[in-house]
């Protein structure tokens, strides 16, 4: 077991809700800074209740949001996906006008000034974005699907600076099921072209090489240099391009499925780490050293799962690999609710940032985030849940180093319940500033 001495003082929101604490220690007095503590690194966070409440743990982020913004759009539900930053502005995809979480909403690319003020909107139609890219010719591309749930098609756009299109890229598929066929993540090569992973429907022999999933490049000016088949039939949920140029791709599959990619499209390596549970990753980041982690969550308690305390529920899970995709280290993180980690970011100090969701709704209806921070050894330094929302469901986030502020990027209501057509969800977008501690 990894042990982490480090110095620590409590500072406490009170909130008639369920909390998370650091360690499983029931004292709630404040520390002197010059106390030190011996923390287990097993990722448990535990709820420490207070009186006729709780108490919510605050130590990462100032409580005063530093911006607030409400994305609405027609009467609809409004889903959130990624969203990019690119010299003060931010790019956001997802979905507008879904009804009752259909699939059949519209297309949603807008941009976004440092204040949150919308300064342009791709023109609505059927479908969705899932992943966009500030391409090194100073323009926007994004990738998705188009059309109306299961008769979608591949979709990928290039816009300006300002979001007028350039060109579009669509492949049809007459397999009528599973959201038709859909792109989903993007990135762009050391050549400059673009490298783009999706979805085909079951049966549909999309690309000639059956049911599996592909990755494909186009150029510059939206033609199709390859197309070749990933090593599964599971949906690309995030891909990052190497320090060699190659591709790393994570899949939504019941266990954390990662293939390395040549610069040809070629499978170069595959592998899976999980539990002979649930397990999903969501988010890869390659670090300064070359590694990667994998950030995600698990309902596991076995196979390369270990020391899960929230076995049956889902819980934050990170791995860590070497450049060849070997394991090298991996913590479940959290506590008695579902949580799913979204994003993960390296920080000047040699910590990690983490961002989860918390998936299950705590006492009064309630959602929040999780922010966590951790060392490079996976062990928890500190971490904030006082942030809540009602019903807030984090998608993506952005932490910007030199002012020590993180923006994140979601979907959120407050009837909690995604089931009732009564309220709408709508994009939604927060910024915090990291604590001086």
């Amino acid at each position: 077991m990894k042990t982490l001495l480090f110095t620590y003082k409590f500072l406490f929101v009170t909130l008639m809700s369920l909390p998370l604490a650091l360690c499983s220690n029931d004292d709630t007095e404040d520390k002197d800074d010059s106390d030190y503590t011996e923390i287990s690194c097993t990722g448990e966070m535990v709820a420490h209740p207070t009186g006729s409440g709780y108490n919510r743990n605050h130590k990462l982020f100032d409580a005063d949001f530093l911006g607030w913004k409400q994305i609405e759009e027609g009467n609809g539900d409004d889903f959130s996906r990624k969203f990019i930053h690119n010299n003060g502005v931010f790019v956001c995809t997802g979905t507008f006008n879904e009804t009752n979480n259909s699939e059949n909403g519209n297309l949603a690319l807008y941009a976004v000034d440092n204040d949150f003020e919308i300064l342009w909107t791709f023109p609505e139609q059927p479908g969705e974005f899932y992943d966009v890219i500030h391409s090194s010719d100073n323009n926007y591309v994004a990738v998705g699907r188009i059309g109306d749930g299961d008769v979608s098609k591949i979709y990928v756009v290039k816009v300006s600076l300002n979001g007028d299109l350039i060109w579009e890229y669509t492949v049809e598929t007459s397999n009528e099921q599973n959201l038709g066929a859909f792109a989903t993540t993007i990135v762009e090569s050391p050549n400059g072209e673009y490298i783009i992973a999706g979805d085909a429907p079951y049966n549909s022999n999309l690309f000639d090489f059956g049911d599996k999933s592909f990755i494909l490049s186009l150029n510059k000016t939206g033609q199709q240099q390859w197309v070749k088949p990933l090593s599964n039939v599971y949906v690309p949920l995030d891909m990052v391009v190497n320090n060699n140029g190659n591709f790393i791709v994570a899949y939504y599959s019941s266990d954390f499925t990662i293939d390395k990619v040549g610069t040809d499209g070629e499978i170069l390596k595959e592998v899976s780490f999980g539990s002979s549970d649930w397990d999903r990753p969501n988010h890869i980041l390659q670090l300064s050293n070359g590694n990667y982690i994998i950030t995600g969550a698990t309902r596991g308690n076995d196979g390369d799962v270990s020391e899960n305390e929230n076995y049956g529920l889902s819980q934050i899970w990170v791995l860590k690999v070497d450049t060849n995709l070997n394991l090298i280290d991996e913590q479940p993180i959290g506590f008695f609710s579902d949580q799913n980690g979204k994003n993960m970011a390296e920080m000047d100090d040699g910590n990690l940032l983490l961002s989860a969701d918390s998936t299950i709704q705590y006492a009064q209806g309630e959602r929040t985030p999780i922010f966590i921070r951790l060392t490079k050894d996976l062990c928890i330094v500190d971490w904030d849940d006082s942030l809540g929302h009602d019903d807030y469901s984090l998608t993506d986030a952005i932490w910007f180093e030199e002012s020590k502020e993180l923006v994140t990027f979601s979907h959120e209501n407050d009837r909690g319940n995604i089931y009732d057509t009564t309220d709408d969800f709508y994009h939604n977008l927060l910024k915090f500033k990291l604590e001086d501690n």
